[in-house]
This record gives C-alpha cells, structure tokens and sequence, in this order.
C-alpha cells in the first residue's frame, strides 16, 4: 500500500492555507473537495513525485486521479526500464508468433513479434509515449513484416520515436542463440549514450 507521511512544514502550511482559502463549510464533502483541490497544486505534486517512489508506487499514484496519472506516467516511463515489447502494444496490435525470422543470424525457431497495421492515431499515441521514455528494454525480436510497418508509418505520419532514448538494454534469451538486431534498429537514435 502507497503511503505518503510528510513533515514538511511548507507542505503542510501550503496545503492549510489553500484549504481555508477554500472552505465554504465544515461537511465531509466540502473537505474532501478541499483536499483534492489542494492534491493538484503544482507544488504539492512535485513534493510527492520527487520522493525517489518505486515503479508500484507510481502505478498506484496513477490509479488517484488523471492528473496524478500523468505526472506519475511520465516519470515512470522515464526513470524505469521499459520493455519494447510494451511499447509496441501501445502502437497496434501485437502478436507472438515462433519461427524463423527472416535475416536472423541463426536459422533456428525462435519467438518474435509481428505487428498489425498501424493508422495515425496509433502511431501518434505511439509516438508520445515513445519520446518520454530514457530506458528501454529490448526483450523480444520484430518480423520484418512488422519493422517495414513501423517504417511506413515513420514516412506516412512523420515522426521518430525514442527521441529521448539513453540508455539501451538488451535481453538475450540464453536457452538459444537469437538475433535482436532488428529490434536494436528501431530505437538506434542520436540521444542513445549507452547500451547494456
């Protein structure tokens, strides 16, 4: 369970003053809309969120309102390690299959991906989540079916994703032998620093 316990006389006078400010009477349903109002202060937000809180914290702090789920989103998505192959289902639909994957280094079965059309608005969507994230997981390998798509798309609705990329993992699968390379491809961009 997320818990926040501050001490910090700022906040608290801050947060006193905004609800006296507010107070129109003394019932539960006034100071609860108090308090909710005063939970969206620009201040208040940046105390909580600059409070180093694990990835489940933030998820639950996604879960308040819409506005903590934006604040708490972004810093997840830029502080934490994503997995491409979350990303890619924001973008359309995704399904795994197993085979070969053409120009794969080793003609072995393996797992990969292949994604389903894409239209503007997912590709839009796509694009802003993609640009928020510093740290991605490549966890999984893109038929070529679906890197031509993700290419078209990048032409058609303008746009590169990972702009704000850094840092690059990749995940191998250490029961075989399989090629990532593809997937590296898509998130090679000029901001990437390191690669682990």
């Amino acid at each position: 369970m997320f818990t926040i316990i501050v001490h910090l006389p700022a906040l608290r006078e801050l947060v006193l003053s905004y609800s006296q400010s507010e107070r129109v009477g003394n019932d539960f349903e006034t100071c609860t809309g108090t308090m909710q109002r005063a939970l969206e202060i620009p201040e208040i937000l940046r105390l909580v969120f600059n409070m180093n809180l694990s990835g489940p914290d933030l998820v639950t702090c996604a879960r308040v309102c819409r506005l903590w789920g934006i604040w708490a989103l972004d810093l997840l998505w830029g502080t934490r390690p994503v997995p491409l192959q979350n990303v890619l289902q924001i973008l359309a639909p995704v399904t795994e299959r197993i085979g070969i994957v053409e120009g794969a280094l080793y003609d072995e079965k393996g797992t990969y991906l292949e994604i389903g059309r894409i239209n503007e608005e997912g590709w839009r969507r796509f694009l802003a989540i993609s640009n928020k994230i510093t740290i991605v997981t490549i966890d999984c390998e893109i038929g070529l079916t679906g890197l031509q798509r993700i290419e078209h798309a990048k032409e058609l609705f303008n746009g590169a994703p990972f702009g704000h990329l850094r840092t690059l993992r990749v995940k191998f699968d250490n029961r075989k032998s399989y090629d990532r390379r593809k997937a590296i491809s898509l998130v090679t961009v000029p901001s990437l620093t390191s690669v682990l």
